[in-house]
């Protein structure tokens, strides 16, 4: 698979909850999946001051607050995150808006990947990953609070767009590198069109004729991909109720997919204000599969490097 499917640099976002280890954990696994180079540790809290009180009592006595954050950070990274040969871990405390600092962040460091958690029942909104999916330019893996015990199933949700190949592209390439045999299976949703009840057709008849379509529209997508891809399985699934994004989770769950992976165009910020893709419909519906939102870099860059003046 092509270099620009490998994942170099890697920013986790940590916020020094229980969710922290479980970020710690697959981050390692990610790394060394990946081959990655870099993986940054980052916490970002809106503020570092010390209350002046403290400060006025305990001042000289008391580290700085982003020093004991780099310090406990430190202990869970050398405890949770096991040696990945050739790859270096950067700890970092910054101060400011999280979403913001992490875009930004992302921007400055050229990272290939932001992981982070996505909560469920621990203390904590979600508001921020839900923030990074819609306007970051780069690929995000939303993390689960409980990691599926083994990774060897992997479904990939295609359109047969661009940006579903780029997706079923990174998702190949975590399949080449991993050390225990895992699966690859793609489903595309399809749905019947306004006016079809006018062809004459029953809707049986005329579903079976849209998944024909589908089937043949697959296999020229699949042409994309190397020859000894073209038989990789994919499931065809009719969507009667217009959700794409449960019939999605459904079949996630159905498979014991432990992993799902979807293509998303990167949107400036403004724009993701007023666009919902299905990837981002699925980051909201599901908090108990691990999800790879597959982007490119490269789009929206000028918006981005005129935002934060880069």
């Amino acid at each position: 698979m092509e270099d620009k499917f490998k994942i170099n640099k890697i920013l986790v976002s940590l916020d020094l909850s229980e969710m922290d280890e479980v970020l710690i954990r697959f981050a390692c696994y990610t790394a060394k999946m990946m081959k990655s180079e870099r993986v940054y540790f980052t916490h970002i809290s809106t503020s570092l001051d010390m209350p002046k009180e403290l400060q006025e009592k305990w001042g000289e006595l008391m580290a700085p607050v982003d020093e004991k954050i780099l310090h406990n950070i430190g202990q869970q990274v050398d405890a949770l995150f096991e040696k990945v040969k050739d790859c270096e871990t950067v700890l970092e405390v910054h101060e400011g808006n999280p979403t913001d600092k992490l875009l930004k962040l992302a921007q400055q460091k050229d990272v290939d990947l932001l992981v982070l958690g996505h909560k469920a029942g621990l203390k904590g909104s979600g508001a921020v990953p839900m923030k990074v999916v819609k306007a970051a330019n780069r690929s995000v893996l939303l993390v689960p609070e409980l990691l599926p015990k083994k990774m060897d199933k992997i479904l990939v949700a295609v359109d047969f767009s661009e940006h579903s190949l780029r997706a079923l592209k990174q998702a190949l390439r975590v399949q080449e590198n991993s050390q225990i045999p895992l699966e690859v299976k793609c489903q595309h949703v399809y749905s019947l069109p306004s006016g079809w009840h006018t062809t004459g057709k029953s809707e049986k008849e005329f579903a079976d004729i849209m998944c024909q379509h589908a089937r043949s529209d697959y296999q020229k997508f699949l042409k994309k991909l190397p020859e000894h891809y073209q038989d990789l399985p994919c499931v065809f699934t009719l969507d009667n109720n217009h959700d794409p994004v449960k019939e999605i989770f459904d079949q996630a769950v159905r498979e014991q997919a432990d992993l799902v992976v979807m293509g998303s165009k990167g949107k400036s910020a403004a724009a993701a204000a007023l666009m919902g893709s299905v990837a981002e419909r699925f980051a909201e519906h599901n908090r108990s599969i691990p999800l790879l939102i597959v982007k490119d870099k490269n789009e929206n860059i000028g918006f981005l490097q005129a935002l934060f003046r880069l």
